[in-house]
């Protein structure tokens, strides 16, 4: 077509829209080759304080650098401000960067048995998947929307409310925080049980609950890959105590039916499986830093 251009994907500052971005992680990886040099610096700059005098010259790395002839407190104003200037999303950009170069971030094109046998726990990675949310949160959320709905229109149904909270309580555990989010990333081609599972917390999501899908990338790190005969549920990557009882696990796995067949479950696209519910080999777990598209 005529005036029509695809863009350059691979372009250096393509747009990108990040999803999911654990900040605190990404601050605590990047001292790993800034922080250091900052708080030698800031040591230096004490003892020359105690001493009553200043530095002189230039000290930097990179984009962060700080000015000689500054007194103590001026020196450390000066480096929070450079620190602040660099936004989340500059930080974990910075951050992506330096582990392409080092070789340190692998990548998964497609999720095989191969590929298991390959990875190994503490390993970071990625991918490009399509983001799910663990069915209990898909039931809950279009449980809550029916309700809502009703409440709108004048129509209160404490029916809905309730079955809303026996599911959350059935996967969270009763009375517990609920910050934390299971979720998916569901491989192009992954065989039945290659599962990618993972814990999101709500505070790091950057978008809308709704807007939590489609197909994106994931940098993420191995935390663990479940071995021969291990059965890991699901629901203890969002409780505070890892304990699931296996009276809970039965009584999750007998929801399984009734959140496959819930009425327009189909429509609304939640499938559920017993793998779900209980992870097993070949799955893994991996802990997010970031989930962008771009």
């Amino acid at each position: 077509m005529e005036g029509f251009k695809k863009p350059d994907r691979k372009a250096k500052g393509k747009f990108v829209e990040y999803l999911y971005l654990d900040a605190d992680q990404t601050v605590a990886s990047l001292s790993a080759f800034e922080g250091g040099l900052i708080e030698e610096l800031r040591s230096l700059s004490e003892e020359e304080s105690d001493k009553g005098g200043k530095i002189g010259g230039v000290v930097g790395y990179g984009p962060l650098k700080a000015e000689g002839n500054l007194g103590k407190n001026q020196r450390a104003r000066r480096e929070e401000e450079v620190l602040l200037k660099r936004t989340g999303y500059s930080r974990i950009t910075t951050l992506l960067e330096k582990l392409r170069e080092l070789g340190a971030l692998g990548s998964i094109p497609a999720y095989t048995p191969e590929v298991y046998e390959q990875v190994e726990e503490g390993e970071l990675y990625e991918l490009r998947a399509e983001i799910r949310l663990h069915p209990f949160h898909q039931f809950v959320s279009y449980v809550q929307g029916i309700a809502q709905v009703g409440k709108d229109w004048g129509m209160e149904d404490e029916d809905f409310d309730k079955i809303a909270k026996e599911a959350e309580d059935a996967f969270y555990g009763k009375n517990r925080n609920k910050t934390l989010l299971t979720a998916f990333a569901d491989a192009e081609g992954a065989e039945p049980g290659h599962k990618i599972a993972m814990s999101v917390k709500k505070e790091n999501l950057l978008v809308d609950f709704e807007e939590f899908s489609g197909t994106a990338t994931f940098v993420a790190q191995v935390q663990r890959k479940v071995a021969e005969g291990q059965k890991v549920p699901a629901a203890r990557l969002v409780r505070k105590s890892p304990m699931v009882s296996p009276v809970e696990q039965q009584m999750m796995l007998g929801l399984v039916p009734a959140l496959r067949d819930a009425p327009e479950a189909g429509d609304m696209g939640i499938e559920v499986t017993e793998d779900d519910i209980l992870l097993r080999k070949p799955a893994i777990v991996v802990k997010p830093l970031c989930i962008y598209r771009g």
